[in-house]
């Protein structure tokens, strides 16, 4: 059964795969099915794992509040979420929030992985 918060977060995530794609007529359930997979992968377990932690991902060079907003919207609310993203939940994320150079070039995973060890 999906929580409260997971279906906002599921539906804000499927809003972003849908804006992605270019905002397509009758893909509702592809992009619900979609978002459920990016909630549910790596990202999301780690975050089912522990308490939810909130750390402050603008801390990470590339994340503004924009990008952390919608993050937070992705249930992606901690450095050891990001330290834990795969290739996968890199190319789902990047594609949903058009940000994989960013996510790459920044080094998000390196910069997660220093500031959670703190």
């Amino acid at each position: 059964m999906i929580a409260g918060h997971d279906k906002d977060g599921i539906s804000e995530a499927a809003y972003l795969i849908w804006e992605a794609e270019g905002r397509p007529h009758g893909r509702d359930m592809e992009h619900w099915l979609k978002a459920e997979k990016l909630i549910a992968g790596d990202a999301g377990k780690e975050a089912q794992k522990r308490t939810l932690r909130h750390d402050d991902l603008k801390k990470i060079t590339g994340i503004g509040p924009v990008l952390a907003g919608k993050l937070s919207a992705m249930g992606i609310t901690s450095f050891a979420q990001i330290a834990a993203f795969t290739d996968e939940d890199i190319e789902r994320i990047g594609a949903a929030l058009k940000c994989k150079a960013r996510i790459l070039g920044s080094d998000w995973k390196g910069q997660a992985k220093k500031l959670s060890s703190h």
